[in-house]
């Protein structure tokens, strides 16, 4: 049957609490050896019709307003269409409020700073609220800290930087750092001949 017009409908299912593990990074990972950590959320369940994977899931952890929960996965799903997810296959996606958020990368000993977080292991990637939300001291604080990266296009930057592990599950930063950048070039090609180069990333340095 033929529709003219997509709608998009999200249902918060305040009553589902999923636990998703996490291990820490500076923006994506780090060993497999560090503790594993919780973070509480609910699943935000997104209906369109469009080829967006299916197998591909969002969620919000708990201590994140419902609205800007809502709102911060369109915007995400939105995003996130314009790249090959489809070669992520089975992923979660979740959205966690700064406190939560830094809570958890403070128990790993992790930077503070990180608005990223992705766990090979548990295909799940988490964001920071502060990315999707504007003149909030924490995005400046962020911003402070990636200070190569304009306002603009930090939601873009963490993105396609967190897709740069995924996508190729390749925990090395500098190789997520070359392979988000192509990203968002749209010159994105094959993982394995990218993980045949060797990178020397200098820490809060934009990639060369």
């Amino acid at each position: 049957m033929k529709n003219t017009r997509n709608f998009v409908v999200l249902f918060l299912r305040t009553l589902l609490q999923r636990s998703i593990l996490i291990a820490p990074a500076l923006m994506a990972i780090v060993p497999g050896t560090a503790p594993a950590q919780t973070l509480r959320t609910v699943l935000v369940e997104v209906h369109i019709q469009d080829n967006f994977p299916r197998n591909i899931q969002f969620f919000c952890t708990l201590g994140y307003d419902r609205v800007k929960c809502e709102r911060d996965i369109r915007v995400l799903r939105q995003r996130l269409a314009s790249y090959p997810v489809e070669r992520l296959g089975p992923w979660s996606f979740a959205i966690a409020s700064s406190w939560e958020m830094q809570s958890v990368v403070h128990d790993l000993g992790g930077d503070l700073n990180s608005p990223g977080l992705t766990a090979l292991d548990r295909r799940t990637t988490v964001f920071d609220e502060a990315i999707f939300n504007t003149a909030t001291l924490r995005r400046s604080q962020i911003l402070e800290w990636l200070h190569f990266v304009g306002d603009s296009e930090l939601l873009e930057f963490v993105l396609t930087h967190e897709l740069g592990h995924a996508i190729c599950r390749d925990p090395d930063e500098a190789r997520a750092a070359d392979n988000g950048e192509k990203l968002r070039r749209r010159t994105f090609g094959d993982c394995k001949s990218n993980k045949r180069k060797s990178y020397t990333l200098v820490a809060n340095e934009p990639p060369r």
